[in-house]
């Protein structure tokens, strides 16, 4: 958990709420399909987008490993950047505390049309 202490109280914000903001931020990323636990994907109507997303905090510094399945026709690495560039800025924006690194785990691609 991240805590903050700006002189009116203490601010926490839980991994859960961080490893959601890393899952939404993902999802919204052309040529991602879905989110994956290694095992199986997680989509956005799932109750628990953030499964298989796993969070680490130190020194004020977050950082996160995620798996994605990425859709046919799409280039792997673009794709990944493109969640890499996205996941960090959702972060650094939404909750004010750097990103070490996005460590993106390409579980799959989708071949079936949507």
């Amino acid at each position: 958990m991240s805590e903050y202490n700006e002189g009116l109280g203490r601010v926490h914000i839980s991994h859960d709420v961080i490893a959601s903001i890393v899952a939404i931020a993902a999802s919204e990323v052309e040529g991602v399909h879905s989110l994956s636990t290694g095992a199986r994907a997680v989509t956005r109507g799932n109750r628990n987008i953030a499964k298989g997303v796993k969070i680490a905090i130190e020194d004020g510094s977050v950082t996160c490993h995620l798996f994605i399945l990425v859709k046919r026709d799409y280039p792997i690495l673009d794709v990944s950047r493109a969640v890499q560039e996205n996941v960090k800025s959702h972060i650094e924006s939404m909750t004010g505390l750097s990103v070490a690194a996005v460590n993106v785990r390409v579980a799959g691609v989708v071949f079936r049309k949507a």
